[in-house]
């Protein structure tokens, strides 16, 4: 997991920079808009494991 905060932002500004490479058909910033967005998802899912229910 990357330990340098500056190359994963925060994850409204993830949004951000997918919401305007869509608008502007950038498909190459929209795809590291989304690896951001993975890493925050992969961050998440380490720190709290998914919660399995049982009925």
């Amino acid at each position: 997991m990357d330990q340098n905060k500056a190359l994963c932002p925060p994850w409204n500004l993830c949004n951000y920079i997918i919401d305007v490479a869509t608008q502007s058909d950038n498909s190459e910033l929209a795809f590291y808009g989304l690896e951001l967005l993975a890493r925050w998802i992969a961050r998440g899912e380490i720190a709290r494991p998914p919660v399995t229910l049982s009925s």
